[in-house]
């Protein structure tokens, strides 16, 4: 067998196979159903037998593919196994129509087929050879056999709708033979209507029973899928997403699960159940699955609250600004789908928290005078007690992370990922890489940078503390910095980060809320503008995207060039010199 390459900018591609093709990303199994096979069930009366292969990826779809043609030709040959699931979000999760639901499938039908003979009478008028034609089909449709031809359609169109909707609507099911029964009765106003449009080009039919004059016009199935199903469908549909938005619409719907709301039907779901799911949110603890392992975050709720000391729990920021949109994203994604009508994550409670802006939530100077005095960077009890005054001088991520944020403007993940190689301490302009690690990420493609290591961080004896880690011959600046295991968090959820923003900041700083250690961050861009460094440097230190027309006419701004707009952050007022005398 000959197999065909394709080569496209140096890249070799195995052509796939005819029967696979591609539809706004997406691959398909398509293929013609032999005239032989259209009887067979499985084909449901389709003449093209088109399926997604839910994946984006052409090995997986080549893969996918095989198993899905290994099926047909065992079906063409009436000797099939049960159909081959394809990836199965959206497919697995099957809802029974109510009997609302059931109308409006009738009302459907009746237009489908109505709009079906309409279209051939328009394009084949009374009286010319083609409306001969139509006319002629028609009397032999009469002459045949038309309770067969009218179950035949029924039969198909019933096929198409469990298909359409991931109906749960299995052989011999008092449901299904209710729904085709429904069916049937539609050609009470099917058959005369269609009569009048061919014999007399009357295009307006006058339907006579209740079940088409009163079918609703909108199919609504889903009355009985939960969040998860809608979640599983949202994936389904949009294979494209960002592995982020993923996290968090998987996120969002167990946080509702866990809150005892996941028996709610999707269509239930009122203004009430929302406001509900805020109030219990806020009394959720934070950490609670670490914090209250293999229980409801229900049952984290009560247990804390039973505590003598109970822990924080989550943040009005938390909520409405991480859990509401992913909530919204899905329910106006069941909007969109037909599925709802109407948007019930309207008129939310009021936040109770205070929007507290960079402007006052940055360390003072005094504050960081105070903060820098702590037992992390002046000596500790031992490195299990990094809280405790004593005499050991730590000299890992506990002491250098904080320094190195400040006057930098790093963020906590991108000190993390910081190695030895990328410090460059021996060139004419010593300076940081902030890269990702092989199996890391940064925020966004502006945030690789180089950035001039500030004279205050070289007296603090940052060079020295390189030249030391060059010696033990490690990769990572801080190897014991561990990945957090939830991969949105990376490294910014580590044992030192929560350290500094639990136990550090909050006795440093007489404030709620207190400061974290990326407020660090917000310190150095101040300084910056304080300094009158222009926003260009500013946005090529702090990894910001350049804005207006500067993408497209400003050039790399060189090290040399950034090294004294950085020592225009001059951090006035900032006592540090015990840790000069390291």
């Amino acid at each position: 067998m000959c197999v065909r390459i394709k080569v496209c900018n140096n890249v070799c591609f195995v052509k796939l196979p005819t029967y696979i093709r591609r539809r706004a990303a997406v691959f398909y199994f398509v293929r013609r159903v032999p005239e032989l096979a259209l009887h067979r069930p499985e084909f449901k009366g389709q003449p093209i037998w088109r399926i997604s292969l839910k994946t984006t990826e052409r090995e997986e779809a080549r893969q996918r593919g095989a198993a899905q043609l290994a099926w047909f030709e065992a079906v063409v040959n009436g000797d099939a196994p049960e159909p081959t699931s394809t990836a199965g979000p959206g497919r697995d999760k099957l809802t029974v129509p109510d009997e609302s639901a059931m109308h409006a499938l009738a009302g459907d039908y009746f237009r489908r087929e109505f709009e079906r003979w309409k279209r051939r009478r328009l394009s084949a008028p009374v009286g010319s050879v083609s409306g001969d034609h139509v006319d002629d089909e028609y009397e032999l449709r009469l002459m045949g056999n038309p309770r067969e031809d009218i179950e035949t359609s029924v039969d198909a169109a019933l096929s198409r709708y469990i298909r359409e909707h991931d109906l749960a609507l299995p052989e011999g099911s008092e449901q299904r033979y209710h729904l085709r029964s429904l069916l049937l009765q539609v050609w009470d106003d099917l058959s005369p209507a269609v009569d009048d449009l061919v014999r007399r080009e009357r295009f307006a039919p006058d339907p006579k029973t209740q079940l088409i004059r009163n079918a609703p016009d909108k199919i609504t199935i889903a009355q009985s899928w939960s969040l998860r199903q809608l979640e599983a469908r949202f994936m389904s549909t949009n294979p494209r997403i960002g592995e982020s938005s993923k996290r968090k619409i998987k996120h969002i719907v167990a946080v509702w699960d866990g809150l005892g709301l996941g028996e709610l039907g999707v269509t239930s779901i009122s203004h009430r159940d929302i406001s509900q799911f805020v109030g219990l949110s806020r009394r959720t603890p934070v950490n609670a699955s670490k914090r209250f392992p293999a229980v409801t975050l229900l049952a984290a709720i009560e247990l804390n609250s039973g505590r003598a000391e109970p822990y924080p729990t989550l943040s009005d920021k938390t909520i409405f600004d991480g859990y509401i949109p992913a909530l919204r994203k899905l329910l106006e994604f069941a909007i969109d789908e037909g599925i709802i009508e109407n948007d019930p994550v309207t008129r939310l409670p009021k936040r109770t928290d205070v929007s507290v802006t960079a402007r006052h939530r940055i360390f003072q100077a005094h504050e960081l005078t105070t903060l820098f005095q702590h037992p992390c960077f002046t000596g500790c009890a031992g490195n299990e007690r990094p809280n405790s005054p004593g005499t050991l001088r730590r000299d890992d991520e506990y002491h250098w992370a904080p320094i190195i944020a400040l006057f930098t403007g790093a963020r906590a993940s991108e000190v993390a990922q910081l190695t030895v190689q990328r410090c460059v301490i021996d060139a004419p302009v010593p300076h940081i890489e902030i890269a990702a690690l092989e199996n890391g990420r940064l925020k966004s493609g502006s945030a690789y940078r180089l950035i001039p290591i500030h004279s205050k961080l070289v007296a603090a004896g940052f060079i020295e503390f390189v030249k030391r880690q060059q010696k033990l011959g490690v990769d990572r600046l801080f190897p014991a910095w561990e990945r957090s295991k939830n991969p949105a968090q990376m490294f910014s959820s580590a044992r030192v980060i929560r350290n500094f923003n639990e136990v550090i900041a909050p006795a440093c700083v007489d404030r709620i809320p207190a400061p974290t250690f990326h407020t660090l961050r917000a310190n150095f861009k101040t300084q910056l503008v304080i300094g009158k460094v222009p926003v260009q440097y500013q946005n090529a230190l702090m990894g910001h995207a350049q804005s207006g027309e500067d993408p497209s006419y400003m050039g790399t701004l060189e090290l040399r060039t950034l090294s004294p707009e950085m020592e225009r952050a001059s951090f006035d007022g900032l006592d540090l010199s015990h840790l000069f005398k390291r």
